[in-house]
């Protein structure tokens, strides 16, 4: 297990905000007894991606209830209702299904009312934004804003099939590396960018990282 750990934006949009459907690994993950380095490009990600987030999942929520609406529930809600709720009315695609579930799991007791939950899914969809900021200031508490030192052209050039933003990514990744006297590891939950199709192997044979980490939840961290 590396000492270090770079974390790229989906890091720390997955940390901020609860539904996304990254948030739990990304959570555990910044538990760790690691030290953790971004760069302001990453930081910036935040404020980039704050309104899209919100709106999206904000309505994502609406639809759910909107479905709840539309189900045959109503009434004080049982534990086979809500069961049925969590099987059949939570669409599988809806982009809050992970966050929903966990929900239902932990938070939603038998005996609720359906009007009752629908209030509830009302106040998280207003409250995303607020509670998005409020995980941001903590997530500032746990890392270190690091800014790179050299430019390392042989990896850029190495590297170039690469997306301009994912290949600036493991070249600060990188420089944290080659800078820091332990083992380095690159966080991410965009595994299709950095892990997959070979990505893994071209990043680690051409920086000095010592491991590229999943956090997504369809990716390997889940296995």
């Amino acid at each position: 297990m590396s000492e270090t750990g770079f974390l790229d934006k989906s890091v720390l949009l997955g940390f901020c905000f609860r539904t996304d459907p990254h948030h739990a690994l990304c959570r555990e993950y910044l538990e760790a007894d690691k030290e953790y380095y971004i760069t302001e490009e990453i930081d910036r990600a935040f404020e980039t991606n704050r309104e899209r987030m919100t709106q999206n999942h904000s309505q994502s929520i609406t639809l759910h209830i909107k479905d709840i609406r539309d189900s045959p529930h109503s009434g004080p809600l049982g534990m086979d209702d809500l069961q049925d709720i969590r099987e059949n009315v939570l669409f599988s695609g809806n982009n809050v299904a992970e966050f929903l579930e966990r929900w239902y799991e932990l938070s939603v007791e038998s005996g609720i009312t359906a009007s009752e939950l629908e209030d509830r899914l009302r106040y998280f969809a207003r409250d995303i934004e607020r509670q998005a900021y409020r995980r941001k200031e903590e997530f500032d508490t746990l890392v270190t804003m690091w800014e790179r030192e050299d430019d390392y052209p042989e990896v850029k050039e190495a590297l170039s099939v690469m997306s301009a933003e994912d290949m600036f990514v493991c070249v600060d990744a990188h420089d944290v590396a080659v800078h820091l006297d332990s083992t380095t590891e690159l966080a991410t939950a965009d595994e299709s960018d950095f892990i997959e199709n070979g990505r893994e192997t071209l990043i680690l044979d051409n920086t000095a990282l010592d491991e590229i980490v999943g956090l997504s939840v369809t990716g390997r961290n889940e296995n």
